[in-house]
């Protein structure tokens, strides 16, 4: 009797120990299998590269400065200063809106629907759901041509892209001769308004 009792001790142990490294090896392929699943997201250099290839442009430029969610990026190519921001539409879809600074640049920025092969540029008025009262606010308060007599506002509206995620697009009055002077995202500048955006469209709202 005296010789049974450890060996069925010592058996106990030596299963227990089996079954906690069994136990552990589970656990550990558990982690393994869940790490594998997890996709890798996006950010919007890769979206924005993707579809400068897709529409046969050079994907070549310098990122300037990027946000911590990976939505908004400035970036260079051909001594042009471009800022970019991409908006999420589903899974595999995205918006994306840019806006160079440069001479004989458009005022607001273009956007482009991407889906990871076709790249879709849309129109304005496809974009802001309300788009025919921005413009005729735009066009009635800050005319396109000359400075307006007694009038501090002048010649056309600027947007800048939203630097952080859930931010808006702010547009600015701003003299159409002087691009430059929208770089540093001066705060001197008169608002207009911001467009707001909601279920893959802008709403603009003035101010």
């Amino acid at each position: 009797m005296k010789i049974i009792y450890p060996v069925i001790i010592i058996f106990s142990i030596f299963f227990i120990a089996c079954k906690g490294t069994k136990k552990s090896k589970q656990t550990e392929n558990k982690v393994e299998k869940t790490e594998e699943i997890i996709p890798v997201q996006k950010t919007v250099d890769d979206y924005y590269k993707e579809m400068l290839v897709a529409g046969g442009k050079d994907p070549g430029f310098l990122i300037i400065e990027k946000d911590f969610d990976n939505n908004f990026m400035k970036i260079k190519a051909n001594e042009v200063l471009t800022e970019v921001y991409m908006w999420k539409i589903d899974d595999s879809t995205v918006l994306i809106g840019s806006h160079s600074f440069k001479k004989n640049y458009e005022s607001l920025p273009s956007f482009t629907k991407f889906d990871g092969k076709t790249p879709i540029p849309l129109k304005l008025e496809i974009v802001v759901e309300n788009s025919a009262e921005m413009l005729k606010h735009i066009n009635i308060v800050y005319p396109n041509s000359m400075r307006k007599k007694g009038h501090k506002n002048c010649c056309a509206v600027y947007g800048y892209l939203p630097k952080s995620k859930g931010s808006s697009i702010i547009l600015v009055a701003e003299n159409a001769d002087a691009p430059n002077d929208l770089r540093d995202r001066s705060a001197s500048k008169e608002r207009v308004g911001t467009l707001e955006y909601t279920n893959s469209k802008f709403t603009f709202v003035k101010q």
